[in-house]
């Protein structure tokens, strides 16, 4: 199984980075789990995207840089990059506010509202749910092709038996 998992945070405000660091850090699961890079720009991410292609796991970026809605963008290249990333949109607007049309073209998995009183509180929720999911997912996979080994050995095993 994946021990570590590469999260992406881009936010061009530095107390919210700030604040989203200390959330990770303050959950040990988290902060055992995962590597975690900072970002502050549109051109840092997209750089930091190409650079790392299918390594990233979880992706998680503002919505607006100064002024434009630049997250969108990232959030779309992130998903072009690696179709199997975590992507999670941070945001000052209700979600009922954000056309769903652009979150669909996004590919965005789950929108945090920062005016929910514990926005981050749902974001860490939201990366032990994806993380659990992940493994999970990695653990059947594991069982199921030791299973088929297993038959594969066996069928080997009673064939050899059967030539004695």
């Amino acid at each position: 199984m994946k021990t570590v998992y590469d999260v992406l945070v881009v936010d061009d405000s530095e107390s919210s980075r700030d604040l989203i660091l200390n959330a990770l850090n303050n959950d040990k699961f988290i902060k055992n789990s995962c590597r975690v890079d900072f970002k502050e720009n549109y051109r840092e991410a997209i750089q930091w995207l190409d650079e790392n292609k299918n390594n990233f796991d979880i992706l998680i970026s503002d919505l607006y840089f100064y002024g434009n809605p630049k997250g969108f963008d990232i959030c779309k290249v992130g998903r072009e990059m690696n179709v199997n990333a975590h992507i999670i949109l941070i945001t000052s607007q209700a979600r009922e506010d954000i056309n769903p049309d652009i979150l669909a073209r996004s590919s965005i998995d789950s929108v945090c509202e920062r005016s929910e009183e514990n926005y981050l509180d749902n974001l860490i929720d939201n990366l032990h749910e994806f993380i659990r999911n992940k493994e999970k997912s990695i653990e059947e996979k594991t069982t199921f092709l030791q299973k088929i080994m297993d038959n594969k050995y066996m069928n080997s095993i009673k064939w050899i038996i059967n030539k004695i």
